[in-house]
């Protein structure tokens, strides 16, 4: 896999790991590979479902992201070539324009920023990589022409020294070519100056000839021993080239693990915040859950209260209102008997026509009078008495009225009161979550300060041995330089002595033939003995260098062994813990899955029962709590492999939660205001009724004060006719009781029983008034004998005594 610039390196476990997780959730390609992931949510809109908690992947050839809500599975599969924009927002949502659809990913919180440069930077990064490997190869490609240039210019200096020493000698033919190979690989004008000369004489005879003969062979010995130590220089160049990559790829893994250590850490930390937040976010929304369902039973008990005092009013109202009509029936009834009594003795008055005493008349009339003020007393009385009982209804009406109305307002100040402390419970809520998030905001300046420090510590680590490095290379090339420099200068000498040689060989070639067998040798003794000085001295310097080889050599294995033992450590440790963390997190999601579950079943069964099983829910309430704590301590020996989804499936349920009792809040609020709008006009019609009803019975008491007004004025009409005709009938009795002497027995008889009735209270008994009806009856068998119209007057005396009985 290889690492892009800026992007965390991760070891070969988590990224195997990682890679097998990923390409299991995405079908990615197999060269795509994982390098960051963030949480965040999705901006769903097709379906309404809002926010969606999920997790956003960053791989080598995607971005992703995978989430479940409310049972459906969201995935966005995004190829960096298909990104036409990256942006961010001020409500912390990165904005990612794909085609014409614009993409919103929300809450990532404090990481927006790392997340978004990261994402950026893996959406920029195949132009730079196609930079980098053209700039790469164009200077691995110079590079490669230095070191052929060094490696050829290099073995130059010693062919020359080796040419002075060398004695031995191959094939001609051999020589040729191997010159001729070596001109073109070397390119210098002094080689191929030497190969035209020795194919020029190669042909020639003599001593020249074979002088040649042996250079040539000097040449191919050197040639060879050059070939070999370029070899050896080269292998030692490979050597410590790939030392240095190793130390190089050894430290870059080593602080990749340390930050794949430190990210672990973090986001675990970050998980465990996240879980803190959430207990206590549903703690939170469990107490204001149980608050609003007390005060809604109480405003319903309130509510039921006064539905059943407003009934048990219009009941006792209705009764009241039942009483009065049938006390008014009554009235009535009694009046027109009253009046038809009244008839009767009117008509019976007028038969009285006969015989009566004016002194009788007389008294008859005062009795009247006063019978009349009693009775027209009694009516006022009445009257007064129905007035007053008209007025205490009206007055009991207002009292309930302004009972009612005070009940109202205390129902109003309760309900104002339990507002205003669910309101002050709210924001204390709010407080709390704003001193929760400040605490985390400072947390997170903190872990944010602390990796600063971290990586400036790592950052001037990193300087000062890639200074100790660049101060070893000096010296290192400083040392080269002079060794260079020394072998150089040999070279330079040894070609002199060579040149100065020749030509003084040259210039004495036809005067010293003779000496050429002696020179010669001295020269073969010389170059012997040069050669061995240059063979003890190559055989030193190789032993040296093989030593030193094999001392490089051991201290590189040792600490190739030991680095592979720590690599392997690591690795096993890094294997056992995600293993073990994965583990506790699969069991942490088991556990908190069945107590979601075992919740939702409780809240299920809690709906269903009634106030009075109160207790009994918080009893169960403890008992659960008490569950989910043990669920809690055995979290961390469980295990666990769907944490994400268990995640998500909490968000979800919580965000549905929090819709519904936004729901049943707006439809609390509405039935409120549905109930208070049905109350007000209720109230408002039982006061129009009441106010109806005080004018009716304020008319029905002017209607019945009148009656009584014009009931007095005929009665006292009708009084006035009965006296009038008493006067007349009693004139007329004088007129019958002159004419009727002739049977003043029977007259004396009834003037005695009329006399007698006369003279009896008003309150007669019943007996004596059938006494006087058995005495009437007699005086008509009588009348009948004696007079019909002194009977009559008799009769009429009787009865005007007592106008109500008959």
């Amino acid at each position: 896999m290889s690492t892009r610039k800026g992007s965390p390196k991760i070891s070969a476990f988590q990224d195997n790991f990682k890679n097998k997780k990923l390409h299991a959730t995405f079908k990615l390609p197999d060269g795509d590979n994982f390098i960051r992931d963030f949480p965040c949510a999705f901006t769903e809109t097709e379906e309404g479902l809002g926010d969606v908690n999920g997790r956003m992947f960053v791989t080598s050839g995607h971005l992703c992201f995978d989430a479940n809500s409310m049972g459906k599975k969201i995935q966005k599969i995004l190829p960096w070539t298909d990104i036409k924009a990256l942006n961010t927002t001020n409500d912390e949502q990165l904005l990612v324009t794909v085609g014409d659809e614009q993409l919103a990913f929300p809450k990532f919180g404090a990481r927006l920023e790392e997340a978004f440069e990261c994402i950026k930077e893996q959406w920029e990064q195949p132009h730079d990589q196609e930079e980098t490997e053209n700039g790469g190869a164009s200077e691995e490609a110079d590079a490669s022409a230095d070191a052929n240039d060094a490696n050829a210019a290099a073995p130059a200096g010693e062919a020359e020294t080796v040419n002075q020493a060398s004695g031995e000698a191959e094939g001609e033919d051999h020589h040729d070519d191997h010159d001729e190979h070596h001109d073109e690989h070397d390119g210098e004008k002094k080689g191929s100056r030497r190969s035209r000369r020795r194919r020029k004489n190669r042909g020639k005879k003599g001593p020249h000839g074979d002088e040649h003969h042996d250079d040539h062979e000097a040449a191919a010995a050197h040639k060879k021993a050059e070939e070999e130590a370029a070899l050896k220089k080269k292998q030692e160049e490979e050597e410590a080239e790939k030392k240095k990559k190793e130390d190089e790829e050894a430290a870059a893994q080593k602080k990749a693990e340390e930050e794949a250590e430190a990210e672990r850490k973090r986001q675990q930390q970050e998980e465990e915040e996240a879980e803190k937040k959430r207990k206590e976010e549903e703690e939170a929304a469990a107490a204001q859950k149980k608050a609003e369902e007390e005060a809604e039973a109480e405003r319903r008990r309130q509510q039921q209260q006064e539905e059943e005092e407003a009934a048990a009013a219009a009941q006792k109202k209705a009764e009241e209102e039942a009483e009065a009509e049938r006390k008014r029936q009554e009235e009535e009834e009694a009046e027109r008997k009253r009046k038809q009594a009244e008839a009767e003795a009117a008509e019976a008055e007028r038969v009285e026509k006969e015989r009566r005493e004016a002194e009788e008349a007389e008294r008859k009339r005062r009795e009247e009078e006063a019978a009349e003020a009693e009775r027209q007393r009694l009516e006022a009385e009445r009257l007064e008495k129905e007035r007053q009982e008209a007025e205490e209804r009206a007055k009991r009406e207002e009292e309930e009225r302004l009972r009612l109305e005070e009940e109202e307002r205390q129902r109003q100040a309760e309900l104002e009161r339990q507002q205003r402390e669910a309101e002050e419970k709210l924001r204390q809520e709010e407080e709390a979550r704003k001193a929760r998030e400040e605490a985390e905001r400072v947390r997170q300046e903190a872990e944010e300060q602390a990796r600063r420090e971290e990586e400036e510590r790592l950052k001037r680590e990193e300087e000062e041995r890639k200074r100790r490095e660049e101060e070893e290379r000096a010296r290192a090339e400083e040392a080269e330089k002079k060794r260079r420099e020394e072998e150089e200068t040999e070279r330079k000498r040894v070609e002199e002595e060579r040149v100065r040689a020749e030509e003084e060989a040259k210039r004495h070639e036809e005067e010293q033939q003779k000496r050429i067998e002696e020179e010669q040798r001295a020269k073969a003794e010389a170059e012997e003995r040069a050669r061995r000085e240059e063979e003890e001295r190559l055989a030193r310097e190789a032993e040296e260098e093989r030593r030193r080889e094999e001392e490089e050599r051991a201290r590189a294995e040792e600490e190739q062994r030991v680095k592979a033992e720590a690599e392997e450590r690591a690795r096993k440790e890094l294997e056992e813990r995600l293993a073990h963390e994965e583990e506790e997190r699969r069991k942490r999601d088991e556990a908190e899955r069945a107590r979601a579950e075992e919740e939702q079943r409780v809240k299920a069964e809690a709906e269903e029962r009634e106030r009075r099983a109160k207790e009994e829910l918080l009893a169960r309430e403890a008992e659960e709590e008490r569950k989910r704590d043990e669920a809690e301590r055995q979290r961390l020996e469980e295990e666990q492999l769907a944490r994400q989804a268990a995640e998500e499936r909490e968000r979800r349920e919580k965000e549905e939660q929090l819709v519904r009792e936004a729901e049943e809040r707006r439809k609390r609020e509405e039935e409120e205001k549905e109930r208070q709008e049905e109350e007000a006009r209720v109230k408002q019609e039982q006061e129009e009724r009441e106010r109806r009803e005080a004018e009716l019975k304020r008319e029905e008491a002017e209607e019945k004060q009148r009656r009584a007004e014009e009931q007095a004025e005929l009665e006292a009409q009708k009084q006035a006719e009965i006296e009038a005709e008493a006067a007349r009938a009693v004139e007329r009795a004088r007129q019958i009781e002159i004419e009727a002497e002739v049977v003043q027995v029977q007259v004396t008889t009834a003037t005695t029983i009329a006399t007698t009735a006369t003279s009896t209270p008003r309150s007669v008994p019943s007996s004596t008034v059938e006494e006087a009806g058995g005495a009437w009856n007699t005086w008509v068998g009588v009348a009948a004998a004696v007079g019909v119209v002194a009977a009559a007057a008799v009769a009429a005396a009787i009865f005007m005594r007592n106008p109500r009985q008959k």
